[in-house]
């Protein structure tokens, strides 16, 4: 008899667990959403990265959302939150819409969550997106404008963390504009992969080194060159700093992975 109850205790116990796995939509709370617009490299693809500011239990929730091609723009209908069983983490409910790669132009933009329709635009130029969108308690637009990356621009950042390093960062900008690396001014904006400030600076950061600086670069010569130059560095100083460089073809060069 004993075994009988075990058993159905087990029973009972293994349906919870399915039934926490299975993916249920939210029908309540879930309001606000904070969205950060990017442009994919090097597919130069228009997209709007989405995440509810309530915090789950669980992660990999996810923002049910659908849309198409509207007259003059788009229609984006938000029905809700499909939630998951996963217990691994904490996180927000996310998804990505990806437009695709956006001629010049005002598009007009239509969200639509339960009975309320918000409404604003978007305005692409060649050098930056705008978003342009009526207050509201629900949609967040985190960062517009938003400065486009031009074509032959690479950047990133050397880290170290003694003093004395210096005068070898200094050497190793030397060579890379020696490379064919030019420096020019680029307009002041958020470019999401960096940003310049006012005076037409990079802005720094550390990202966890004691010293730290980036950089951005026009740079037209062939990247694979890139490659081999961060390989001859890292061999030689791969203890003393540590050196990231991107394109705008979409392509990382780390120090730390020679």
């Amino acid at each position: 008899m004993y075994a009988r109850i075990l058993n159905f205790i087990l029973i009972l116990l293994l349906m919870v667990v399915v039934i926490s796995c299975d993916s249920v939509k939210s029908k309540g709370g879930d309001a606000e959403i904070n969205i950060r617009i990017y442009e994919e490299l090097p597919s130069r693809n228009f997209q709007m990265h989405l995440s509810t500011v309530k915090i789950y239990n669980q992660s990999g929730h996810q923002i049910d959302v659908i849309w198409h091609k509207a007259p003059m723009g788009f229609d984006f209908t938000f029905k809700g939150v499909l939630k998951h069983g996963r217990m691994d983490a904490f996180g927000p409910a996310t998804a990505t819409i990806d437009l695709g790669v956006l001629n010049t132009g005002t598009y007009r933009l239509i969200f639509r969550k339960g009975q309320n329709i918000h409404l604003g635009k978007l305005d692409v130029f060649n050098d930056q997106y705008t978003i342009n969108f009526n207050s509201n308690p629900v949609f967040n637009f985190l960062n517009s404008p938003l400065n486009r990356i031009p074509d032959h621009t690479i950047w990133g950042l050397v880290g170290y963390h003694r003093e004395e390093t210096k005068p070898l960062v200094q050497s190793f900008f030397s060579e890379l504009i020696e490379l064919g690396a030019i420096m020019k001014p680029f307009a002041p904006g958020n470019y999401n992969s960096f940003e310049i400030d006012k005076n037409g600076d990079v802005v720094n950061y550390n990202a966890g080194y004691r010293f730290s600086q980036a950089f951005v670069f026009y740079y037209s010569e062939d990247t694979s060159e890139l490659d081999n130059f961060l390989k001859q560095w890292s061999y030689l100083h791969s203890e003393l700093m540590s050196i990231s460089i991107y394109t705008d073809k979409g392509e990382a060069f780390l120090s730390w992975m020679y």
